[in-house]
Parts: structure tokens; C-alpha cells; sequence
């Protein structure tokens, strides 16, 4: 380990195994696809976890996010990938706000707003 990288372990919880299974992948392949983005390396031992790189705190944040996704929906790869993209630009994320988010399909993202509909099928408007 290099001096200037950073460590972080902590713990997810509430320790569920079929949660946590579901956030790693398969193989462990949701783990390998944060260590090639974020380049670092992660390592697990049930629901704790070590995290070693210049980006640890970013991992730390995205493992928790998919954790808290992990709870109600599968974590694919393509769930990964948009965690890591929604992380880098700055955007609220599974687990924040999900009061105020839509589900649509293929994981996009759809905020809250006031939507009013009139009887022609061309003049929705959001406000």
C-alpha cells in the first residue's frame, strides 16, 4: 500500500446475507467493476468491508448507496455503472431522495414536479 492512499472499513447493516449477495454480483462482479472504476481495491469479509485507494471515501459512498438499492431491487452491472455516474456528477442517488424520484424503466430517473394534463394528447406541460 502506497503511503498517500487512503483506507476506510466499516460495516453494512443490518447484516443481510441476501442483500449483500445481491450487492456484490455474482463472483463478486459489482466489487471488481468499483475497483476498475474507482481504482481501487475492495475487500469483504461478510458485511465488512476494507476499502484501499485515493478514491476509498467514493467507494465507501457508492457501496453504501447500492446498499441501501440492494434492500428493493436487484444490483446489475448497469445499476453500477449509473450509481458510479450519478456519484461522479454530483446527483442525488438511490437511497437519498427517493421520496421525490420515479422509477421508470432501464433505471432512468424522473424528478417531481407538477404535471398538468389537458384533454389533447400534445399539450402536457411540466411546471
Amino acid at each position: 500500500m502506497n503511503v498517500s492512499e487512503a483506507s476506510r472499513e466499516f460495516v453494512l447493516e443490518p447484516g443481510d446475507n441476501a442483500r449483500l449477495a445481491n450487492l456484490c454480483g455474482p463472483l463478486d462482479e459489482n466489487l471488481r467493476l468499483l475497483e476498475a472504476r474507482l481504482d481501487v481495491q475492495i475487500r469483504r469479509r461478510g458485511d465488512s468491508f476494507r476499502v484501499v485507494g485515493a478514491r476509498a471515501n467514493s467507494a465507501e459512498e457508492t457501496l453504501r448507496e447500492l446498499f441501501a438499492l440492494a434492500k428493493s431491487e436487484e444490483v446489475t452491472p448497469e445499476r453500477v455503472h449509473l450509481a458510479l455516474r450519478e456519484h461522479e456528477s454530483g446527483r442525488v442517488s438511490a437511497g437519498e431522495g427517493e421520496e421525490s424520484a420515479i422509477r421508470l424503466p432501464r433505471g432512468g430517473c424522473a424528478r417531481a414536479g407538477t404535471i398538468s394534463v389537458s384533454t389533447s394528447p400534445t399539450s402536457a406541460r411540466t411546471t
